[in-house]
């Protein structure tokens, strides 16, 4: 009887030990395709959520090289979203790379910005219709745009669909993580010989600063979130 009992024991201990092994490898896996700070998306993704930046850009009039200065202000909004699986493909109008060569009366563009367990990605398009389009293939998993974040995020990633290594250029490079009024941001970096652009998000926020520079013509942008909106959608 003591045998039988022993060994009862110590087979239902066993079961017990993998449950929890396999408990463990599950959060694990869990944690390291998320974004940090727990927050489902780093970009709220809801029908309607709105970011307002303002801030100042310079562009170089046409076939001159007199350069001018402008405040501006500045909408990107999701226009709709779909999702598949832990897939969200988001239709936007003004992201924020539309700043970069800003001219005046320049009129939002649209983008398809993509997060799944990977990362952020996104894709700029000529128009509503071929957004969503992109978006339905996106959730398919037939496209995916360009890679802005990986997640896990960390200081250091240099972020490329280039398979080569890259060390600081032509990727997002992850620079560091500073304090703001809206929490914590990422600062990304994407660097090439012949601009730069800046990035501050913040998870659950999403965008709070852009910056473009262009090292040739002038042609620069500077804005900083100063409204957002996120939809109950």
């Amino acid at each position: 009887m003591f045998s039988e009992s022993f060994g009862d024991a110590a087979q239902a201990k066993g079961v017990r030990c993998i449950g929890m092994f396999a408990t463990l490898l599950l959060i694990a896996g869990i944690v390291a395709a998320a974004p940090e700070g727990g927050v489902k998306h780093v970009f709220p993704l809801s029908p309607g959520t709105t970011w307002t930046y303002s801030g100042d850009v310079r562009w170089t009039v046409s076939n001159t090289n007199h350069v001018r200065r402008a405040r501006v202000g500045w909408q990107t909004r999701i226009v709709s979203a779909r999702n598949s699986g832990a897939t969200t493909a988001a239709v936007v109008s003004g992201f924020p790379f539309d700043l970069a060569w800003y001219e005046p009366q320049q009129k939002p563009g649209y983008a398809v910005l993509i997060e799944n367990p990977r990362g952020v990605f996104v894709k700029r398009v000529n128009g509503k219709p071929e957004a969503e389009a992109f978006a339905q293939r996106a959730i398919a998993g037939e496209e995916r745009g360009k890679q802005i974040l990986r997640y896990p995020v960390r200081i250091g990633d240099c972020v490329s669909d280039d398979s080569e290594p890259r060390v600081g250029e032509y990727c997002w490079s992850v620079e560091r993580r500073i304090r703001e009024a809206r929490g914590v941001a990422w600062e990304i970096v994407h660097r090439t010989g012949a601009d730069h652009q800046i990035l501050h998000i913040v998870p659950g926020v999403g965008i709070t600063s852009y910056v473009y520079e262009h090292h040739g013509t002038v042609s620069s942008a500077n804005v900083r979130l100063s409204k957002f909106v996120l939809s109950a959608k």
